[in-house]
């Protein structure tokens, strides 16, 4: 009999999720600046919405993805990732969905389409590490990520209640976030712990 662990349980949980249409992310695309996976969210947009990327390439040029994530970052931050998510954002009068929700019938074919082209996907075990000063010595704090989007996160100096489970509570401390991540249909945070 196989003796049970974490690893063992990391596995189970992304073969499942693999099997539910989520595709497997290497760590290393994870933009720890701008907390999301630029190559996902860039290839959601580009797939679903090309007119209006096109539109916000006359503007900006070759800064085009660089502009866009940034934005997206600032949004988030501003307003959310739940209101990004039901209401996407503009950047130079380009307005982009971040996520289609599935129709309630299946009468519209092309919104069915759209809701086809959102992209699942998960990291299998996100190692954020970051350095804090804590009574005039160093430490590190490591932040897993997790697939849950009900989990609390801390950043850089802040403590947040892990007691504290309201969407409202959850909301005001994700501006916080340090390791969030928005890959057009699913949202994740770390829990902390100092090692």
């Amino acid at each position: 009999m196989d003796v049970p662990s974490e690893k063992r349980f990391e596995k189970h949980i992304e073969s499942s999720l693999n099997s539910l249409g989520y595709r497997s992310i290497l760590p290393t695309e994870y933009d720890r600046g701008l907390c999301l996976i630029p190559s996902e969210v860039l290839g959601f947009i580009m797939d679903s919405q090309p007119k209006e990327y096109e539109k916000l390439t006359v503007q900006y040029g070759e800064e085009t993805e660089i502009k866009l994530c940034k934005r997206l970052n600032e949004e988030i931050s501003r307003r959310g990732v739940i209101d990004v998510l039901r209401n996407g954002f503009k950047d130079r009068g380009c307005s982009f969905s971040m996520v289609y929700f599935e129709p309630n019938s299946g009468l519209n074919l092309e919104h069915r389409e759209l809701c086809r082209k959102n992209r699942r996907s998960l990291i299998r075990q996100l190692k954020y590490l970051l350095k804090m000063e804590i009574s005039g010595r160093r430490s590190w704090r490591r932040i897993p990520c997790s697939i849950s989007s009900k989990t609390m996160c801390t950043s850089p100096g802040r403590s947040i209640n892990r007691g504290t489970r309201t969407r409202a509570g959850w909301l005001r401390n994700r501006r916080n976030c340090s390791s969030s991540r928005v890959t057009t249909s699913s949202i994740a945070c770390g829990r902390s712990g100092t090692r």
